[in-house]
């Protein structure tokens, strides 16, 4: 067995370099592979000693003045069972005859299953039923509710019965299958072409024969209506394997209910308190009273009896399924998007403050009818605000359960996965995304999507704060923040409570929000962080209420904040002002140079906006923001005239000290306007600064920007 350690690199995070590979001790001793006997009583072995004899001085060393953790990974390995059959060979045979489903539930909880995809009957009608051999293949005039006309055109040597146009009778056949006994024709193509679009989308001839879709006997002439026939292999296609519909593998074998409706919970609302006692044989899962709770947190559960007894939840706590999945319609593409209230059991209030150049037609507070339009969005057309309190959010893909959720629209867009277990797709834009083998999502319904033999689905239940399309889990490798606006051009909310000059920590953490400093604290340092707002990215606390009730208390000075990261920068750019800048980038970069904050986007006091690139020169023209070399008006500086060139002394020159992170190690190159040191967890910088670097506060671009 082999181990592979590994470092992040600290130029960019999306990057791991090995540092050594171990082996066990003893295979350095006697020269032999390590064997390790294991078995069902005996599943474990260890501890185990490993090593290495070859690793890289320079990357230890660098490792050592910026610890920031190793990662390990089994690099190579043999298992054999009692025959001396090796674990790949039988992990092969495995793939190729099973697909794999990984559920991530964001928070550190994983499960992965293996699903076979040869199929079988679908005895639990799991999927809609089918007819059976030897039903007479064709493609017929729907039995109820088709336009009385034939909208095929035969293809091949399939034979049309009744030529396109012409009027045909519920359930007549149009088309019937020619010598070679296969039909060829695609239902409501009009023009032989294999493809059904445009105006062909308008037909409603359906094919019927073996494993066609059916209600009864009469769709399937010459068979019979039966349960449906799950995975094979298509004739059509060389033998290639049908797979199996993802429904039949959520419900059938992995045993997973879909939309169930009976509650077996109740979880925390709205105000984040656990109110319910439990009844009953359930369980009380939270205390009554516990404060704080991260909304829908389970605070009682169904007991053994598998129903839930307890019948009223109290104060805001609401009943809810959380066991199985659940998918919903969308809205389609003619949906007005606007943020509203609901349209029915709302608080008929206001929640929502306005972003970006939205347009608010009620302010937050204002009393609203049912269905109300709240905000919309502004000039660009894009709806920047997310909803607040129990205000929605509609517009084409919204998630709905009838018209009435489809302002100007309907909903009758492709089903969506919105829950697993108790993970629901909600208004702290935390939803569930569901990708293939390749990373790209996968299209189309939901339960319709085919699982094939050695295929991967990957469900996620991911989050994005700041609605730029991009995961919170992709901006962490990335090195951008999920929360920060200048990473990506997100929100700008306040996500940090401060202490005020007093130096007294005078603020309660409320919803998910962390207590860094505990209420009363003194002989804190002015803006020292008391509160930081927890996993929903929203400041749930009010500055200066010490008592959590929600209302500051006279004489408290401690303020909210926008988060923000000290740095030590390489000097060298074009950067916003450290002090009485607009808080826009104004430079647009050409050649060579990087644009690290875009032309447009906020920028923080002494951010760097333009680097320079490989020439070590800034070819851009602050505040030029086209292009064309002509300044357009605005404050950006160009740092760049006072600093030299030379290669060496575009070297760090300053050490970490306290928890500050080392960016880029002392003597190695760095390049102007480069991170060297970022503030630690708290927030301050420790280090001192040597020469050749500035010291400025950054909204989240490090590193090359």
């Amino acid at each position: 067995m082999e181990i592979t350690v590994f470092k992040q690199d600290i130029r960019d995070r999306t990057r791991i370099i090995p540092i050594a590979t171990l082996v066990a001790n003893s295979s350095l001793i006697t020269g032999e592979p390590a064997s390790f006997n294991l078995g069902p009583l005996v599943p474990e072995r260890g501890p185990v000693l490993f090593s290495s004899r070859d690793v890289f001085p320079n990357l230890v060393e660098e490792l050592m003045q910026a610890p920031s953790g190793l990662m390990f990974k089994v690099a190579n390995f043999d298992i054999v069972d009692e025959f001396g059959r090796n674990f790949a060979i039988v992990s092969q045979s495995v793939s190729e005859r099973t697909a794999a489903i990984v559920i991530d539930f964001g928070d550190g909880t994983m499960q992965t299953f293996r699903v076979a995809t040869h199929g079988g009957l679908d005895d639990r009608e799991v999927l809609p039923r089918e007819c059976s051999l030897p039903t007479d293949s064709a493609l017929t005039e729907p039995l109820n509710g088709g336009n009385g006309l034939a909208d095929t055109v035969a293809a091949d040597d399939d034979v049309q019965l009744i030529n396109l146009g012409s009027p045909a009778a519920p359930g007549e056949t149009i088309i019937s299958v020619g010598p070679d006994g296969v039909l060829d024709s695609v239902p409501n193509d009009t023009d032989g072409d294999g493809a059904v679009t445009g105006a062909e989308l308008t037909g409603d001839d359906v094919e019927r024969g073996f494993r066609s879709v059916c209600a009864d006997d009469a769709d399937c002439p010459g068979g019979t209506c039966a349960l449906a026939i799950v995975g094979g292999f298509d004739f059509r296609d060389n033998g290639r394997p049908r797979g199996i519909p993802l429904d039949y593998a959520l419900q059938d074998i992995l045993q997973l209910g879909k939309n169930r409706l009976a509650p077996d919970a109740i979880v925390a609302g709205l105000n984040e308190t656990a109110e319910t006692e439990a009844a009953g044989d359930d369980v009380q899962v939270v205390p009554v009273g516990t404060r704080g709770l991260n909304r829908r947190t389970v605070v009682v559960r169904a007991g053994q009896n598998g129903n839930l007894d307890t019948l009223a939840a109290g104060g805001d706590d609401q009943p809810v399924v959380t066991v199985g999945f659940e998918t919903t319609l969308s809205c389609n593409r003619d949906t007005e998007i606007s943020i509203r209230e609901p349209f029915e059991d709302g608080n008929g209030t206001a929640n929502t403050v306005p972003r970006g150049d939205d347009v608010p037609l009620k302010q937050p507070g204002a009393q609203v009818a049912a269905g109300e339009i709240i905000i919309e969005p502004g000039p660009d057309g894009v709806l920047d605000t997310i909803p607040g309190g129990d205000d929605i959010a509609t517009g084409p893909g919204a998630l709905c359960e009838s018209d009435s959720d489809c302002p100007q629209g309907v909903c009758d867009g492709k089903e969506i996965l919105v829950r697993i277990g108790n993970s629901r797709t909600g208004n702290d834009l935390r939803f569930w995304a569901a990708f293939t083998s390749d990373s790209a999502p996968i299209g189309g319904d939901f339960g319709d999507f085919t699982l094939r033999p050695g295929s991967t689905l990957m469900l996620a239940f991911v989050q994005d704060l700041d609605s730029d399309g991009l995961f919170a889990r992709e901006e962490f490798l990335e090195g951008s923040s999920d929360k920060d606006t200048n990473t990506d051009g997100g929100n700008r909310e306040d996500e940090l409570i401060l202490a005020g000059p007093n130096g007294v920590a005078e603020t309660r953490a409320l919803g998910d929000d962390l207590q860094v400093e505990e209420v009363g604290t003194d002989n804190l340092r002015p803006r020292s962080v008391v509160i930081s707002a927890g996993a929903n990215g929203v400041l749930d606390s009010i500055a200066g209420d010490s008592d959590g009730d929600g209302t500051p208390e006279v004489g408290a000075d401690d303020e909210s904040a926008v988060e923000t990261v000290e740095a030590i920068y390489e000097p060298g750019g074009i950067v916003e002002p450290a002090n009485g800048g607009n808080g826009i980038a104004d430079t647009l970069a050409i050649l060579d140079d990087i644009q690290a904050v875009p032309v447009g986007s906020p920028a923080g006091p002494g951010e760097v906006i333009v680097l320079p690139g490989p020439n070590l020169l800034i070819d851009s023209e602050p505040n030029d923001r086209d292009g064309d070399g002509i300044a357009d008006g605005g404050d950006d500086v160009d740092t760049s005239d006072d600093v030299v060139t030379d290669a060496e002394a575009r070297q760090a020159e300053t050490r970490a000290r306290g928890d500050d992170l080392q960016i880029v190690a002392v003597g190695e190159p760095v390049r102007p306007g480069g991170v060297i040191i970022m503030a630690g967890p708290n927030g301050v910088i420790d280090s001192v600064i040597g020469d050749g670097s500035v010291r400025t506060v950054d909204d989240g671009v490090c590193g090359d920007g």
